[in-house]
This record gives structure tokens, C-alpha cells and sequence, in this order.
């Protein structure tokens, strides 16, 4: 009961995450190697995560690749030489962080439910770096001029 419960929770955080995202794609082909599962497609309905798969090493990882995709994403969105729309910045800026938004969910599932001294670790490490990370984003001072420029713009 507690595993499909788990599995359906899983399902719903990870549905939209997955979909189609190239940072997911990303894996490792040596032959031999651990791949992480978190940063690979699921083939499962919904593509919930492979929970049978994933080690509480490989969340850390990608939680890091997840940080640094959004970074980049979100620098890419700031640094737009079109005139800022609600597309290519808030809806874009809704659209970052794929990986880490997936990461995310599954590693606080996890750890909420059955956590261990590596998934603690874990969360005592990325805990700086998300709000590093949060900081970043908000505090960003050529996103915030998008922003603005859109709020500017709403009677119109």
C-alpha cells in the first residue's frame, strides 16, 4: 500500500517535469556505469520515477546539474535582446529549472518518507545552494527589469 501510494505521489509530481526534457536526456553510455536515473526519461506511465533505480547517491548530482541548468536558463531569459513579453520571460522563466524541479520532488518524497544518513547529508548540502540558487533568481536585477517592464505594460 505504502509503495503505491509513494509511486502515485510520484507520478503526479514528475508527470510535467519529464515531458520532453532535454537536460533529462542527459546520461552517462559507459558501458559499466551507474546511470542516474533521475537524469534520464523514465519509460514508466507518466514517467514516475524509477524508484527501483535510484540510489541516494545519485540525487545530489543531479540536483547540482538541476541548479546549474536553471542558472543558465534564467540567464539566457535576463540577457533576452527581444523587448521583454510575458512569453519569452514569465512564461520561460515558469518553463526553468525542469531537471530541478524533478530532482527536487523526488528527493523530498524520498527523504520525507524513508530518509537515511546520506539523503540527510544530502539535504544539509543543497539546502545552501537552492537558496544560493533562489537568491539568484529573485535578486537578479536585469530579470527583475523584465519583470517590471511586463507589470508596466498590463492595462495594455
Amino acid at each position: 500500500m505504502f509503495q503505491k501510494t509513494v509511486s502515485t505521489l510520484a507520478s503526479v509530481v514528475t508527470a510535467t517535469a519529464l515531458a520532453a526534457s532535454p537536460a533529462l536526456a542527459r546520461s552517462d553510455t559507459s558501458e559499466g556505469v551507474h546511470k542516474n536515473p533521475l537524469m534520464t526519461p523514465s519509460p514508466l506511465p507518466y514517467h514516475a520515477p524509477r524508484f527501483d533505480k535510484i540510489k541516494s547517491s545519485d540525487f545530489k548530482p543531479a540536483i547540482e546539474a538541476g541548479i546549474k541548468q536553471q542558472l543558465a536558463e534564467v540567464e539566457q531569459i535576463a540577457n533576452n535582446a527581444e523587448p521583454p513579453t510575458f512569453e519569452n520571460t514569465l512564461v520561460a522563466l515558469e518553463k526553468s529549472g525542469e531537471l530541478l524541479a524533478h530532482a527536487t520532488g523526488v528527493f523530498y518524497m524520498v527523504s520525507g518518507a524513508n530518509t537515511n544518513p546520506t539523503l540527510q547529508k544530502t539535504q544539509k548540502a543543497i539546502a545552501p545552494e537552492l537558496a544560493s540558487l533562489h537568491d539568484a533568481i529573485f535578486l537578479n536585477p536585469k530579470l527583475f527589469e523584465r519583470v517590471k517592464a511586463i507589470y508596466n505594460q498590463r492595462d495594455s
